[in-house]
């Protein structure tokens, strides 16, 4: 059985029992093939460890699975759903970043979607619900400007370019590929399009310089009660490894959608097991909800 409550508190309208769960599957047959249990553990959302919530407040959900002799997988240890939103537990790469070419690039993106639609577009015979269609979609600029300090996180705004962004883009793509025949609005078309893309990932850049410093806040935290043969590792590295080494884990499942995905965390398998996992856990989820009621981190 998966449940992401099972670490919850057991006064939590959302809670799920495993010590009730299992009470009900021994009540059906002794027999019973009840053998298994998924949960979300990660060094936001550390409840597993620390939250005594079986047999009255006695035992963590990982104590008791341990003591009814139940196999433990952890998911979502590299993304961490927290109030802010989701966290991706990684080192990021990013480039400084010029505000002020950014708003210039801001300015430049809705000048050109200005032209699109009052000029290049206004001779094409367009009809009403396509233009209404068009003017719903070259709003890049607009948006950006308006929202670009309040996407939360570099996840976040990753999400809204597949969700949102990319879509647009893509029809815009095809409608004028598709519907439009003067020259000089495909020419125009496609600079703004460049455009935007330069944009977003100016957008982008902003956000990756937020969770750059977000990581290194993490390894510092990591690092000040880890093992310094460790340090080296990717952040990425470290959380699996020290997930993996949580007494009555059995098994980190990560997703993999990337190959390189796959090499980093192949690095970790053949290392010895940290010690002291639980007081890492413990430390550094406390330290960020400090952190996080004090400043912005994410």
């Amino acid at each position: 059985m998966s449940s992401n409550t099972f670490p919850a508190y057991s006064d939590d309208p959302s809670f799920t029992s495993l010590e009730r769960i299992y009470e009900i599957a021994n009540s059906i047959s002794k027999s019973n093939r009840f053998k298994m249990i998924q949960l979300p553990l990660n060094l936001f959302e550390a409840g597993a460890v620390k939250i005594k919530n079986q047999q009255n407040k006695t035992k963590t959900v990982l104590e008791y699975a341990a003591d009814k002799d139940l196999k433990v997988l952890i998911n979502r240890p590299l993304n961490a759903i927290t109030s802010k939103g989701l966290v991706r537990l990684a080192d990021f790469k990013s480039e400084q970043l010029d505000e002020k070419v950014f708003i210039k690039q801001i300015k430049l993106v809705k000048l050109l979607e200005e032209d699109l639609l009052n000029e290049k577009l206004s001779g094409e015979e367009i009809p009403e619900e396509d233009l209404k269609k068009l003017k719903s979609s070259l709003i890049t600029g607009k948006q950006i400007d308006e929202n670009w300090k309040f996407f939360g996180s570099i996840e976040h705004f990753n999400d809204l370019i597949r969700q949102l962004f990319a879509p647009r883009i893509n029809m815009l793509l095809d409608y004028f590929d598709e519907n439009i025949t003067d020259e000089g609005a495909k020419e125009l078309f496609n600079n703004y399009i460049q455009n935007v893309y330069r944009l977003l990932n100016l957008t982008g850049n902003y956000y990756k310089l937020r969770a750059e410093k977000r990581s290194r806040f993490i390894h510092g935290l990591i690092n000040s009660k880890l093992d310094p043969a460790y340090h080296k590792l990717s952040l990425s590295q470290k959380t699996v490894l020290i997930l993996s080494s949580v007494k009555g884990v059995d098994c980190v499942l990560a997703g993999m959608t990337k190959p390189e995905y796959a090499d980093d965390l192949l690095l970790v398998t053949g290392l010895k097991k940290i010690d002291n996992a639980e007081e890492i856990i413990s430390y550094v989820s406390s330290e960020i909800e400090s952190a996080n009621n004090q400043t912005e981190i994410s």
